[in-house]
């Protein structure tokens, strides 16, 4: 027998091979469609390989690792095109959502919905007026964001490193101070003095924990009084406005406790300045006088020495 194929053998068989292929690229061809099908009706999938990535690379947190804060700054009308400008141009685009920052002005706002009127007198008292209008408004902030635990209040001159503020306020023992005054507990830097008032040295600002705040609004009957008091105070501490807020604290009773960390609001030399901000501890959190009216600079710097520790945010990706 011939083990060579006739050519009508071979037809025959390239005929039923291509009859084979076909039938399984339509078989095939329905398995694609069935397929494609099912993926457009059924709902999307995630993707876990990202979501391992993504937890891995960026750790999450707690809100109360790193409380979130309010930053109220007083100002001046002449300062709105300068240090209000500059600080929403460098400092205050850092924080992300864990920081919510306003600004009290004079009776004329920028017209920028972080700038409130500071209904205060001309003269010589409306720094007193305004550091009550920084607590009211404050309070307003931290009454509508429940997951807010503290305000910072301070002149428009300073340099605030917002992500190392939120790690300094996570290492303040707030129960521990409250269990120890009820009252609340005022944080700053303290040790200014006039003949007859002495306290808070408002270069620095303060910072209060809400639960403060709240007691220290609630201890007046109204807006009104609240702000007399400061007003009552401001002429017998020689018009300072960080006068005038300690002695109305302790009429309502709260106690002074010194800022954690370090914060620089006296003159620097520039040596100095970049040591401070090239140091990882302790955490450089607020400057004042070594920054004033050079905040692009300073944000240059910062930049540079990665000095401000970003925390990640509250929604990242973690298996639950």
């Amino acid at each position: 027998m011939s083990s060579t194929a006739t050519p009508m053998q071979t037809n025959s068989a390239n005929r039923t091979a291509s009859r084979i292929l076909a039938g399984l690229a339509g078989l095939v061809g329905v398995v694609i469609l069935v397929h494609m099908s099912w993926m457009m009706d059924s709902p999307s999938q995630p993707i876990t390989l990202q979501s391992q990535q993504s937890s891995s690379s960026t750790p999450c947190h707690q809100d109360s690792e790193f409380p979130k804060t309010a930053i109220v700054l007083h100002t001046i009308e002449k300062s709105y095109n300068t240090r209000v400008k500059s600080i929403r141009n460098t400092w205050g685009k850092r924080g992300g959502d864990g920081v919510v920052l306003a600004f009290i002005g004079d009776n004329t706002t920028d017209g920028n919905p972080d700038m409130y009127p500071g209904l205060c007198p001309p003269g010589r008292r409306n720094v007193c007026c305004k550091f009550g209008y920084d607590m009211l408004v404050g309070w307003e902030l931290l009454s509508k964001r429940p997951d807010f635990e503290y305000l910072l209040s301070a002149d428009d001159d300073v340099y605030v490193l917002p992500d190392n503020l939120r790690r300094v306020l996570g290492s303040i023992n707030h129960e521990a101070d409250v269990a120890e005054n009820p009252n609340g507990v005022m944080y700053g830097i303290f040790g200014c003095a006039t003949k007859v008032c002495g306290g808070l040295c408002g270069g620095g600002g303060y910072i209060m924990h809400r639960y403060t705040v709240e007691k220290f609004v609630k201890s007046f009957n109204s807006t009104e009084s609240f702000l007399q008091a400061f007003d009552n105070n401001c002429e017998r501490c020689d018009f300072w406005g960080d006068m005038a807020v300690s002695e109305v604290a302790k009429t309502v009773g709260i106690s002074f406790k010194p800022y954690p960390e370090a914060t620089y609001t006296w003159a620097l030399k520039e040596e100095e300045i970049n040591a401070t901000l090239n140091r990882r501890r302790p955490l450089s959190w607020l400057y004042h006088y070594p920054a004033r009216d050079r905040l692009e600079e300073f944000d240059r710097r910062i930049d540079f020495f990665g000095s401000n520790e970003e925390i990640p945010p509250t929604d990242c990706l973690i298996d639950k």
